[in-house]
């Protein structure tokens, strides 16, 4: 008898634990998960884009040994200043130079590289691009003509915009 009131009481006190330590819903507060915004967002969002200045990352060949990177990064700052970059979600480009004018081009994203359509036949592609809020990378290879010394300089570096 004694025994059977001993596995009564615990089977009550079992069943008062589980029904006491029931879910209530008003209790729980549910994280709201924010995404973060992808690369075309942030693209998007924070354009129109301006260049602020280049870095030169490795000068490939020149045709003149004594040209430095610090000449070559003065030289393309300011050959760019005042270049615009405005990307829409529409998948348009407006490129604006104060000197070349307004183009417009149409852009897609192939993972985190930016395909332009130059024309129908030629797309250009920019590698290594990092987008943050308020600051916009590309790396990329050019040809620098320096028009005092008609040196030739291929270089590889970075297009910074904000």
């Amino acid at each position: 008898m004694r025994y059977s009131l001993c596995i009564i009481f615990c089977i009550s006190i079992i069943s008062i634990s589980i029904c006491s330590c029931s879910k209530n819903d008003d209790d729980i507060v549910e994280e709201q998960l924010v995404a973060e915004p992808t690369f075309e967002e942030l693209l998007v969002e924070f354009s129109p884009w301006s260049f602020t200045n280049y870095e030169v990352l490795e000068i490939v060949s020149t045709t003149n040994e004594n040209i430095t990177a610090d000449d070559i990064n003065n030289y393309t700052s300011e050959l760019l200043a005042g270049f615009i970059m405005e990307f829409t979600e529409d998948g348009v480009v407006i490129l604006n130079h104060p000197i070349s004018g307004e183009i417009t081009r149409t852009w897609t994203l192939f993972e985190e590289d930016i395909i332009f359509d130059i024309d129908s036949n030629t797309p250009q592609i920019w590698q290594n691009i990092q987008v943050e809020e308020g600051r916009f990378s590309i790396e990329t290879q050019l040809f620098s003509i320096f028009e005092q010394t008609f040196e030739i300089v291929e270089h590889y570096g970075q297009l910074n915009f904000e």
